[in-house]
C-alpha cells in the first residue's frame, strides 16, 4: 500500500511539472536559435510599398560554386517581392547555354565585351576605366525599366544568412545609392590610385568627390540612368567607386547612404577572406577554389571551364552558405 502511494505521488509530480513547463515555455518552432533569430529580424509581412526591386548577381565563370550560390539566393529571396537575376559574362559563348544553369530556373542575362562595346563608344568605356561589368549593369538596367531599384552583388560577396534579411532591412530606405565604406588604411592606399583615373578629381573639387566601396550596393533606376547619360554625353571619367557617389552627391535630388553596419562583417579590397565569421554578415572578397572553399590567394585564377558535377551541385568542403 505504501509503495503504491509513493508511486502515485511520483506520477502526480511528473505530470504537474509537464503542465507547468507547457504553460510557461513558448511552443517549439522546430528551427535552430540562429534561424529563429534571423526569421524574427525579418519584417512580417515583407515591406509594404517597396518599389519593384531586382537583385543582380554578376558572374563570369560557371562553376559548381556559382550554381550553388544561385540556388541559395533564389531560395532566400523567394517571397520577398524582389526578383533575382544572374548577369553573366559569357565571352566564350558556352556558359549561358549550360543545362545545369538552365535547370536552376534563374532569370539569366548574358553579355559579352563585344555587346558592351557596341553600346558604349571608346570614350564611354574609358570613362569607367574599361570596367565592362559595370557598363553591362548600366546596359542591363536600361533594358529593364520595370525595376525602380537594383541590388548589385559581385560573385565574391557572401552573406552569412538569408539574403532576404539584407534586402528587407533596407526596403524602407529611399536613398538613391547604398554601399559600404572602406576602412581608413584601404582608403589611404586606394585613393591615390583612384584619383589618377578621375577627370573631375581636381584640388578644387577634392572635398566634393566621394568614395564608396561597391562590391555589393543598391542603386535607384534614376541614378543608373543619370550615370549612363553622363558617360554618353560628357567627358567625365572615373572608376565607378568614385563616379557613382560623386555624381549622386552633386545632384540635389540624389542621396547616398550606407548599408546597415550591423550587417557588414568585412568589406575590403584585399586580402582575401578565408574565414566567414558571424552570422547575418556581408563578407568580401571571398575567392573560392575548385572545391568551393575560400582560398588565400586573391590573384590565383579560377579554372576557366571547369567540368560541372552531375546535377550541378557544389562539392564538399564549401562554406555553410553554399550548403542546402
Amino acid at each position: 500500500m505504501r509503495r503504491e502511494c509513493l508511486h502515485l505521488l511520483l506520477v502526480w509530480a511528473v505530470l504537474t511539472a509537464v503542465v507547468y513547463c507547457a504553460l510557461l515555455l513558448p511552443p517549439s518552432t522546430g528551427v535552430s536559435p540562429r534561424v529563429a533569430r534571423t526569421a524574427a529580424a525579418l519584417p512580417t509581412p515583407a515591406c509594404s510599398g517597396m518599389p519593384r526591386t531586382a537583385v543582380v548577381l554578376q558572374a563570369h565563370n560557371l562553376t559548381d560554386c556559382l550554381l550553388a550560390q544561385v540556388k541559395k539566393m533564389m531560395a532566400d529571396l523567394r517571397g520577398t517581392g524582389a526578383d533575382f537575376h544572374l548577369l553573366f559574362n559569357d565571352n566564350d559563348g558556352t556558359g549561358a547555354g549550360s543545362p545545369a544553369l538552365a535547370r536552376t530556373g534563374v532569370l539569366l542575362s548574358a553579355w559579352s565585351r563585344t555587346q558592351v562595346a557596341d553600346s558604349y563608344d571608346e570614350r564611354g568605356r574609358a570613362a569607367f576605366d574599361n570596367a565592362y561589368e559595370k557598363l553591362a549593369l548600366l546596359r542591363w538596367s536600361a533594358e529593364h525599366p520595370e525595376y525602380a531599384e537594383v541590388w548589385l552583388v559581385e560573385d565574391d560577396v557572401f552573406f552569412t544568412g538569408s539574403w532576404a534579411l539584407l534586402v528587407q532591412a533596407h526596403c524602407a530606405r529611399r536613398d538613391h545609392m547604398l554601399g559600404t565604406a572602406l576602412d581608413e588604411e584601404a582608403t589611404h592606399k586606394l585613393v591615390p590610385w583612384l584619383w589618377k583615373r578621375c577627370s573631375f578629381c581636381t584640388a578644387q573639387t577634392r572635398d566634393a568627390v566621394a568614395l564608396t566601396f561597391l562590391p555589393v550596393a543598391r542603386f535607384s533606376r534614376r541614378l543608373l540612368a543619370a550615370v549612363d547619360a553622363r558617360l554618353r554625353t560628357t567627358h567625365d571619367a572615373a572608376r565607378f567607386e568614385i563616379f557613382f557617389p560623386t555624381l549622386c552627391h552633386r545632384e540635389p535630388w540624389c542621396a547616398v547612404g550606407m548599408i546597415a553596419s550591423d550587417l557588414v562583417g568585412v568589406s575590403r579590397y584585399r586580402p582575401c577572406i578565408v574565414s566567414l565569421g558571424e552570422p547575418d554578415r556581408l563578407y568580401h572578397p571571398v575567392k573560392l577554389d575548385e572545391r568551393c572553399r575560400p582560398r588565400v590567394n586573391c590573384k590565383q585564377a579560377a579554372p576557366r571551364n571547369p567540368v560541372l558535377r552531375p546535377g550541378g551541385t557544389a562539392s564538399d568542403g564549401r562554406p555553410a552558405e553554399l550548403r542546402p
